[in-house]
């Protein structure tokens, strides 16, 4: 056999092989193409935006600006 026929073969196992790992890839994640929705449907549908979040500010009384200004003569955060 050839170099150059092994080479073929070697680059056709290669691309079989990826081909079979992304198959695999897109069952696991349920991506495929025959579960999309068709029609354009998934185009026209539109969800409301979620609420904002709503975080409290943490409790910032035991910080002493003073004393950081004392030590900090300089604004370097």
């Amino acid at each position: 056999m050839s170099t150059d026929k092994r080479n073929l073969i070697a680059t056709i196992i290669l691309v079989v092989v990826v081909a079979v790992l992304w198959h695999q890839v897109f069952a696991m994640t349920g991506l495929l193409w025959w579960n999309a929705p068709g029609g354009g449907q998934a185009a026209n549908v539109s969800r409301p935006a979620p609420p904002p979040l709503r975080i409290q500010p943490p409790d910032t009384s035991w910080v002493s600006l003073r004393a950081y200004l004392k030590t900090h003569p300089r604004w370097e955060p």
